[in-house]
């Protein structure tokens, strides 16, 4: 081995120098996503390396920087390790093997976790949230939802209790802000509230004769020979714009109180517009199978840590 090598990865130096590299072009990556948070809104929505494969970008370059210089830093770990275990240094090889073991659990959260963002739950339905191919989806059922407002009207401290399936079972639990749920290796993670338009009823009047028209979001209304499909609705509901096929007649009509349709050679005047809001979820999905392997690192990293603090302290006291 020259001279040369023998010095990069034997001496600490080029570490602490590595070290200090990643912590400024992290800085860095946070500047650059700062100033184009669209380009990166979506880079927890996929394992790292998949995503730099899918955006091949020029303003990417410090990502790359850092995993050559985590890959170097790695490789005088193991070497480190390896004197170390050679020489008997059980707490300094502890310590390496937690740094490699921090450094391995980056590696798997590169390769498999990703989020799922911003998935929509109504009360009272169920929604299959996907996920991966190799992952089958969440299907969670919404039951009831909580929350408390304080002396300014503000909603805080939410709380949904929800119906899941777990390895053939079924399951509830009660998931709020602080407090996600576990669910075969993803974490369910509570981001809001939102209301949700479940469905939107037409009052339609024929010789003094009211006849409601029912359409909900996900299923259009259909009568004899005729049918509604809701499009879109103006702030307050009092104008819709709806799709309506009789035969292979269709028209887009734009709806609202007072005005008249033609249904099956009939007229008809709209008496009112009645929309149905539910509560619903708002909530992210995340797979992260490197949580554990970095727990269990910190966990050794701070017993040693603190095993080593206490012997230095009873051999001064001695």
């Amino acid at each position: 081995m020259s001279q040369f090598s023998k010095k990069l990865f034997f001496d600490l130096g080029p570490s602490i120098y590595a070290l200090s590299a990643i912590c400024l072009f992290s800085v860095t990556g946070a500047i650059v996503i700062y100033c184009l948070p669209d380009a990166y809104s979506m880079i927890y929505t996929k394992p790292l390396f998949k995503w730099l494969l899918l955006n091949r970008r020029w303003d990417t370059f410090w990502i790359y920087i850092i995993i050559v210089l985590f890959a170097f830093t790695g490789i005088t770990a193991v070497i480190c390790l390896w004197r170390d275990i050679k020489r008997r240094h059980v707490a300094v090889a502890v310590f390496h093997l937690c740094f490699l073991l921090v450094m391995l659990s980056h590696l798997i959260n590169s390769l498999y976790s990703f989020k799922v963002l911003e998935n929509l739950i109504p009360k009272g339905k169920s929604y299959a949230i996907p996920l991966s191919p190799d992952i089958p989806p969440l299907n969670i059922y919404l039951n009831k939802v909580d929350f408390d407002k304080n002396k300014y009207g503000m909603i805080q401290n939410i709380r949904a209790n929800i119906n899941y399936i777990e390895n053939g079972q079924n399951k509830s639990a009660t998931l709020s802000v602080n407090n996600p749920v576990k669910i075969n290796k993803t974490h369910l993670i509570l981001k809001d509230l939102a209301p949700y338009l479940n469905s939107i009823t037409l009052y339609l009047k024929h010789n003094d004769i009211i006849t409601p028209v029912t359409m909900q979001m996900d299923k259009p209304f259909k009568g004899k020979g005729y049918r509604f499909e809701f499009l879109t609705a103006n702030e307050n509901f009092t104008q819709i714009k709806v799709l309506y096929e009789e035969g292979r007649k269709k028209d887009i009509l734009d709806i609202h109180t007072d005005s008249l349709l033609s249904i099956k050679g009939k007229n008809y005047a709209v008496e009112r517009i009645l929309p149905d809001i539910i509560p619903s979820i708002v909530v992210d999905v995340s797979y992260d199978p490197s949580l554990m392997l970095m727990f269990l690192a910190s966990t050794i990293f701070v017993i040693v840590l603190t095993a080593q603090a206490v012997k230095k302290i009873v051999k001064r006291e001695m």
